[in-house]
């Protein structure tokens, strides 16, 4: 019996399509693919797991855990020649850190520009535009030293601007922001309820309703907002005209003013003097007219007449004081007295007699008897009544 014996010590040739070595990559399951020249292979063992060859190819997918992952392929043919290939892939789906320290993820304002400030990891690339597009953007505006990032005067157009943060790192992780930043110049609309210009109370109520407004402040403090924007606040006034400034804002800072001017009176108003003149003043007015007119009216007190209690009538001859006679020659003569008019005197009342008689006894005094007639009283003293 004749046998043949070939020696066989070349191990198969193993070609590994994917992956083609170390890599780095941020897929969750990896594509391993390969061929291999020795037909009499039937399987390749892939990390411990036996795949089947099948027209000299083999292919299996594998689910790659966070981090590195160690990929072993082997094979043997029928002279249990070896054949093997080991890779490292290492999978990363931790996007990178992207953070914004300005502005808020939604802002309204009515400045032209807002500037953007944040922090990016230092190997990364970072882009911006915005929808829509302001035509002076320029992406040479944006400025990265290290992990920090800024944009300052970022064009803004009218209306709502949508603005995109976008970081990505070498696998393809991306992290993004969006911002909405809206240009607005239109004042919040504010309607108060109509108050009473003229009132005694020390306490007035304003009330209203804002709309597209966040804030109200009136006299400048601020008052709290229902759901539908509306408010009520009790003012408090002080005597006299009290002007009421409420201010509405919204959150671009639009404001809109509406100023109310209240006039607390008094229910009992004080004495105001002459002409509203104050007291003080009026006092002093009178005052004034008074020696006026005591300085009119003392010339003409050189010559007059007294009248005593007795309705005597004494004339003087002058004034009480030292005052210049007529043609004494001091300058300008005095004003000459007046004529005094003679006035007749009053009759004397006639006098009363010392005694007035006694009224009759009445009739039936002690039983009707006649009584002896009584002496004359003495001169000057009444005589009683006998029926005392």
């Amino acid at each position: 019996m004749v046998r043949d014996v070939h020696l066989d010590s070349i191990p198969p040739l193993l070609r590994v399509e994917n992956p083609q070595g170390d890599i780095l990559t941020s897929e969750r399951y990896l594509a391993i693919r390969g061929t291999i020249d020795d037909p009499t292979v039937d399987v390749v063992i892939i990390n411990g797991l036996l795949v089947e060859v099948v027209d000299l190819t083999f292919a299996k997918d594998f689910r790659l855990d966070e981090g590195v992952n160690p990929i072993s392929i082997e094979a043997w043919d029928n002279a249990q020649n070896y054949v093997s290939r080991s890779y490292y892939i290492t999978l990363d789906t931790t996007p990178p850190q992207l953070e914004l320290d300005e502005p808020d993820l939604y802002l309204e304002t009515r400045d032209t520009t807002v500037r953007i400030r944040g922090h990016v990891d230092a190997d990364v690339d970072l882009d911006i535009w915005g929808e829509p597009q302001h035509d002076t953007f320029d992406i040479i505006y944006l400025v990265r030293l290290e992990n920090v990032f800024r944009y300052d005067g970022y064009p803004l157009v009218a209306g709502l601007n949508t603005i995109h943060i976008l970081a990505r790192d070498d696998v393809g992780n991306v992290e993004e922001i969006v911002l909405q930043v809206r240009h607005d110049l239109e004042p919040p609309v504010l309607t108060l309820k109509p108050i009473a210009q003229r009132t005694p109370n020390e306490i007035v109520e304003v009330s209203g309703i804002l709309t597209d407004g966040s804030e109200v402040r009136i006299n400048g403090i601020p008052v709290v907002l229902g759901v539908s924007g509306e408010f009520t606040e009790a003012v408090h006034l002080q005597k006299g005209k009290n002007e009421v400034r409420v201010v509405a804002f919204d959150a671009a800072s639009n404001s809109a003013t509406q100023i109310v001017n209240v006039t607390r009176y008094d229910e009992n108003p004080e004495a105001v003097g002459i002409m509203n003149a104050g007291m003080g003043l009026s006092i002093a007015l009178m005052i004034g007219m008074l020696v006026i007119g005591l300085a009119v009216v003392y010339p003409g007190m050189r010559n007059r007449t007294v009248r005593l209690d007795s309705d005597e009538i004494i004339e003087t001859e002058g004034p009480i004081h030292d005052t210049p006679a007529w043609g004494s020659g001091h300058g300008i003569p005095p004003i000459p007295p007046e004529p005094i008019e003679p006035q007749t005197p009053a009759p004397e009342p006639e006098p009363e007699p010392a005694c007035r008689p006694l009224p009759p006894p009445p009739p039936d005094w002690q039983g009707g008897q006649e009584q002896a007639p009584e002496q004359a009283p003495e001169q000057g003293v009444p005589p009683k009544p006998p029926w005392r």
